[in-house]
């Protein structure tokens, strides 16, 4: 069994690191591990991830991003502690705007 934590850090290395910069292999290893039968009980937040990613990643936002987005939505979860606008633009509300 791999770990959903290492997969999600790998994927983002994959990413964002300058002089790896393969996005799509990010992609790829996020919809390899979703299909993985001997998963934790994370199966099904995995599965979302891999389809929520874009298949050429995204400049700005990593598979990390896209992670919190996804098990936000999975748990109808409204508002998340982050100052990044990219959760406000996928409709969650950002925590500072609380204050």
């Amino acid at each position: 069994m791999i770990p959903g934590p290492i997969v999600l850090e790998a994927a983002t290395t994959l990413a964002k690191d300058k002089t790896i910069n393969r996005p799509d292999l990010a992609k790829k290893l996020l919809d390899d591990y979703a299909l993985l039968e001997d998963q934790p009980p994370t199966t099904h937040l995995f599965q979302e991830l891999a389809q929520n990613y874009p298949l050429k990643g995204s400049r700005q936002n990593t598979p990390f991003d896209y992670f919190i987005l996804t098990t936000a939505r999975l748990n109808q979860i409204k508002i998340v502690f982050s100052f990044d606008a990219f959760y406000k633009k996928q409709g969650l509300i950002l925590a500072k705007e609380l204050l």
